[in-house]
């Protein structure tokens, strides 16, 4: 996660030397929140990508950003083309999760992220009890767990001291408590997972850390 007052300091950055500033929202739109990265962290950028969660589970690639920027696509300036642009099955998909997404002020994703934060705190507690050094960063949606003596990752050059092993070791005796993991150790959590899940989860998870430290 951004460290306080970074996102600020590149949006200023960014306007007072006329450069644009991009905000790669693949993973924290409609995630972190209903507006994304820049509605939960204030800061809005000239540019956006977005995927994977607006289009309801349908193929769908979204650029957003400040019209005179995106007119270039129509004015001749930018030379862009796609075979599946405007695909109408996966508007509708996207029309349709978008909906459900910010119903409610976007009660869905407020839930998905306690779950989360449910699932984090339970991760982090649970590798304490075993001894085990482990930083869990992210946000409640997605996260993702290092093995590290590390208290906190600010960059990707903090992960490179990582104990890969042992999180090789870690995914595997996950997939014998049932649990797909990613490879890198990320998490997502989808609006339909619930506490009872999270809970049968962090005792899976409890289980693993018991054995990775025998």
């Amino acid at each position: 996660m951004p460290a306080p007052g970074y996102l600020e300091a590149a949006r200023e950055i960014t306007r007072r030397h006329g450069a644009l500033l991009i905000f790669d929202e693949v993973i924290t739109g409609f995630r972190i929140a209903p507006g994304g990265a820049q509605g939960h962290f204030g800061v809005t950028p000239d540019l956006a990508t977005f995927g994977k969660a607006a289009g309801g589970g349908l193929p769908l690639s979204v650029i957003a950003g400040r019209r005179e920027i995106l007119d270039l696509l129509f004015t001749g300036g930018v030379a862009y083309g796609g075979s599946f642009n405007g695909n109408p099955v996966s508007l509708t998909g996207a029309k349709v999760a978008l909906e459900e997404l910010t119903r409610d002020s976007g009660a869905l994703v407020a839930h998905a992220n306690r779950i989360g934060e449910t699932l984090m705190s339970g991760i982090c507690a649970a590798a304490r009890e075993a001894g085990i050094d482990l930083a869990v960063c992210g946000f409640g949606a997605a996260f993702a767990i290092h093995f590290t003596r590390k208290k906190e990752l600010v960059d990707y050059r903090d992960t490179l001291e990582d104990d890969r092993a042992r999180l090789a070791a870690f995914i595997r005796l996950a997939l014998e408590e049932g649990l797909y993991l990613l490879p890198d150790g990320r998490f997502y959590v989808s609006v339909v997972h619930t506490e009872d899940d999270a809970a049968r989860t962090i005792e899976a998870i409890r289980r693993i850390f018991g054995r990775l430290a025998a």
